[in-house]
């Protein structure tokens, strides 16, 4: 199993094993006063140009989030963020179980702009009761955002001169920092981020390190007292130095942005794939977040061999997943997985739309010598109690199904796939897509006929679960014949 699912399945960069073996047996001070540490801060502030700012290591980003936003707001406070923020969605309410609530703003593809800021500081202040309402004290954003969107430098200085005037401070969560700043569409630098933002983090554990996130407070009012703040949200860590080696390794020698652009170069080759292959893109990321939009029995090829997020569902036959490249990963693995994407049988299965009827009817008349007229397909589409379900491939109508959903049964009318299409799986994935609609449905129990003399017919049903209930005599006509009723009993 090849795993594209997070950036963090692997363990750490072999130089930082070999750094922490080297010293495992030195004895130091704790809790981040050791040399370690302060080399490694004095690397982070040459590398930001930001030869003032206070550095603090934190063990992981949930911890870190909730430490920086508790440590800038008052009691009455609260942090303006996406909606799709990570503190917002992904954090089990960390942020809120400090106190302070999230004010989350609309977002589709994960940022938010200074005039979203703007207005929900003027929405607050204007209103008469605003004495009653949570008052934003701070603004939250990730770059690269939770759907791998990136800030661009006019927007991050555009944020910070609004937050700036408003006297929000402007935190950046940078859990993914590296891979944001080494995306051939990113053109800000890890200076930039410092001097439009008040407080924001390097990530570690995403991005080649076993573990640890660096906090750089560039705003001189959030300096005071954040150790004590630290030490109070369990984040000051003994043994400190494990988290100041680590970070001394990544930044020499400009580690840190090398394994960073090796896992977007990746992605870039996974994206080209997706695109060629004409699967669209849920979010137009260029950093090793990648969000395809595939059908779902498509993705069912590809979960026998690689495991991914799931992100959303589209419609009813399409969801957005993610696949994630790292620090770690293989270039023999995504070549792997972009043999299998161009490989990949492209069969879309999903719902009859009526522009579907008059092709449904085409095969209806190259199949069945007791075919439906498309006026009988139409009445048949506009029940309430009817669901047709069609297979394409590459865009060709190669398939249906009719089936009746009526008081916890299922009646299958017709099942077809074109002859040349035959024996590909095509019907299986159909009655697939059934039972997901059974399921959602309460349907209990699926009921069909079929010709006695369709051997092979009735030996796929067998195969799918259908057992043989008896014949009704001279069912079918033209030419007469006797039906094999067949049953199955779903959800066993």
């Amino acid at each position: 199993m090849i795993r594209f699912q997070c950036d963090y399945a692997e363990g750490a960069h072999p130089l930082i094993l070999e750094k922490l073996i080297e010293t495992n047996l030195e004895q130091t001070v704790g809790y981040g006063e050791d040399p370690y540490c302060e080399h490694a801060r004095e690397l982070i502030r040459k590398a930001a140009q930001a030869p003032e700012a206070d550095v603090h290591f934190l063990v992981g980003g949930t911890q870190t989030n909730f430490t920086v936003i508790s440590a800038v707001l008052r009691p009455h406070q609260g942090v303006l963020s996406a909606g799709t923020g990570h503190i917002n969605v992904h954090e089990t309410g960390a942020v809120e179980a400090t106190g302070h609530k999230v004010l989350a703003l609309p977002s589709d593809d994960g940022k938010i702009r200074a005039c979203q800021v703007r207005k929900a500081y003027e929405d607050h202040w204007n209103d008469a009761d605003h004495e009653h309402v949570v008052q934003p004290g701070m603004v939250y954003i990730s770059h690269p955002t939770e759907n791998g969107t990136l800030y661009t430098k006019e927007e991050l200085k555009s944020l910070y001169d609004t937050c700036r005037e408003l006297e929000l401070p402007l935190f950046l969560d940078g859990a993914r920092l590296g891979y944001g700043l080494m995306s051939p569409a990113s053109d800000l630098t890890l200076a930039d981020v410092a001097a439009y933002t008040d407080v924001f983090y390097i990530g570690g554990t995403k991005v080649g390190a076993l573990f640890g996130e660096a906090v750089v407070i560039t705003n001189p009012a959030l300096k005071k007292d954040f150790r004590y703040l630290i030490k109070q949200n369990g984040g000051m860590l003994a043994k400190g130095r494990l988290l100041g080696i680590q970070f001394e390794t990544l930044f020499t020698d400009g580690l840190y942005f090398q394994v960073a652009d090796h896992a977007d170069r990746l992605a870039m080759k996974l994206k080209t794939a997706f695109l060629k292959k004409g699967y669209p893109l849920r979010y137009d990321s260029y950093t090793n977040q990648q969000f395809p939009i595939l059908p779902n029995s498509q993705l069912e090829q590809l979960k026998g061999q690689y495991t991914f997020g799931f992100w959303e569902a589209v419609d009813e036959a399409h969801s957005a997943v993610r696949f994630c490249t790292s620090w770690a990963t293989k270039e023999e693995a995504v070549d792997a997985l972009i043999r299998d994407i161009e490989e990949m049988n492209t069969l879309e299965i999903g719902r009859a739309g009526m522009e579907d009827l008059a092709k449904i009817g085409q095969m209806e008349a190259e199949i069945f010598p007791d075919a439906w007229s498309e006026k009988a397909l139409t009445e048949t589409w506009e029940q309430k109690t009817s669901v047709m379900i069609t297979a394409r491939k590459d865009g060709e109508l190669i398939g249906y199904l009719i089936v009746y959903l009526v008081e916890g049964e299922g009646e299958i009318a017709r099942i077809a796939v074109k002859q040349e299409k035959r024996r590909q799986g095509v019907a299986g994935h159909m009655l697939l897509e059934l039972e997901n609609i059974c399921e959602e449905q309460k349907i209990g129990r699926l009921l069909l006929e079929v010709r006695e003399s369709n051997l092979d017919a009735i030996s796929f049903y067998k195969d799918k679960g259908f057992t043989e209930d008896g014949l009704r005599k001279a069912y079918y006509t033209d030419p007469k014949e006797d039906a094999v009723l067949m049953s199955r009993e779903l959800g066993r």
